[in-house]
């Protein structure tokens, strides 16, 4: 009958809609519009630096326009984010800090809280070599692209460097600046240190230089040593450098 009522419509994730409508003889007609209800994610997390695992202060973290920096500790936690940020529409997580090298991946966000991995950033060289280096352990960590200089002393030193890449692709490394009593020799190894995946050496006093394919993103170790038995206190030049697979064949 005509007459005067209360209506509502409940509908998952939407506010509930309460209104009241009046019913005359015939048809009538009512449009609803429900109200996404608003639903938020937190992320926290911890920035480390990845040689040495020590916690990382004064870090810039930033999810799409929402931001934050790391505390003393290394922690952080940015709240109020909307629920489904994520790769879907390119949004990522970025992370900087001094002396670092940036740290860029997609990230969903959650209902509630999520707890990432750690975060873990690569230092970024100073370009000189510190010793001791004699190991896979003891490796130093370099930036691709940025010269590093080094030196075989004394006889039988052998000289560690890890890298990082995100994809897999061609790696060059190559030593210049070669001391004149000094037969130097490149390998590069897994992450693990158990596959040997590429090797080069010259002659005395001769550059060398490296290509080496990389199956897949990760790290990888590069180890550099004299081969005729010698020494020298004159540095030597290193330089990784690295095209992702799309570009392997560039420039064409």
């Amino acid at each position: 009958p005509a007459g005067e009522y209360n209506v509502k419509v409940e509908y998952p994730e939407t506010e509930t809609y309460n209104s009241s409508f009046n019913i005359n003889e015939g048809t009538n007609t009512l449009n609803v519009t429900l109200t996404p209800i608003e639903i938020y994610g937190s992320v926290s997390g911890c920035v480390k630096d990845k040689s040495s695992s020590s916690p990382i202060g004064g870090g810039t973290v930033k999810i799409n326009s929402y931001s934050t920096q790391s505390d003393t500790n290394g922690n952080f936690i940015i709240n109020n984010i909307p629920l489904g940020l994520g790769y879907e529409q390119g949004y990522f997580i970025e992370v900087t800090a001094s002396g670092y090298q940036k740290y860029e991946a997609s990230l969903i966000v959650k209902e509630g809280l999520q707890v990432l991995e750690d975060i873990l950033l690569i230092p970024i060289s100073d370009g000189t070599e510190k010793e001791p280096n004699d190991s896979f352990t003891q490796a130093n960590l370099i930036s691709l692209g940025t010269m590093t200089t080094g030196t075989i002393d004394p006889v039988g030193d052998y000289d560690y460097y890890k890298i990082s890449v995100s994809t897999q692709g061609m790696l060059t490394v190559e030593i210049t600046n070669v001391p004149s009593g000094i037969s130097m020799c490149l390998l590069v190894y897994n992450e693990t240190g158990s596959w040997q995946m590429g090797y080069a050496y010259g002659d005395l006093g001769q550059a060398v230089t490296l290509n080496c394919e990389l199956p897949e993103a990760g790290d990888y170790y590069i180890q550099v040593l004299d081969g005729s038995g010698a020494s020298s206190t004159s540095p030597y030049n290193l330089k990784a450098t690295f095209i992702s697979a799309a570009d392997v064949y560039e420039p064409n």
